[in-house]
């Protein structure tokens, strides 16, 4: 499995989601897309982060999601193991869960 392979799914997805994304991470080739959200009327801003890789020994995709700047740097992290079929749904998944983790203690 490779990026090719996943591509058309994921600019679709980045089209509904302007975020800001890479597409390459240091000298190789990634998917990653950044997403910054203001806090407590946008004094305070945290970002979040969505990363997909194709695993190429296994024929899955890998995703992670994690707090990369959060307000009293609490740690956010999930990863998930899926077929590349699910690659829309697990996005979509993957934003919910980001706005979660923004939202609480609201």
């Amino acid at each position: 499995m490779s990026y090719a392979e996943l591509d058309t799914v994921i600019n679709a997805w980045a089209k509904k989601h302007p975020f800001q994304r890479f597409d390459q991470c240091a000298d190789r080739e990634c998917r990653a897309f950044y997403i910054w959200i203001g806090r407590n009327g946008g004094e305070h801003q945290e970002c979040f982060q969505i990363s997909i890789s194709p695993m190429l020994k296994h024929g899955k995709v890998r995703m992670c999601v994690h707090g990369i700047e959060t307000i009293n740097d609490q740690y956010f992290h999930r990863k998930w193991f899926f077929d590349s079929s699910e690659l829309d749904s697990k996005l979509e998944e993957s934003m919910r869960l980001v706005l979660a983790w923004s939202n609480r203690g609201n």
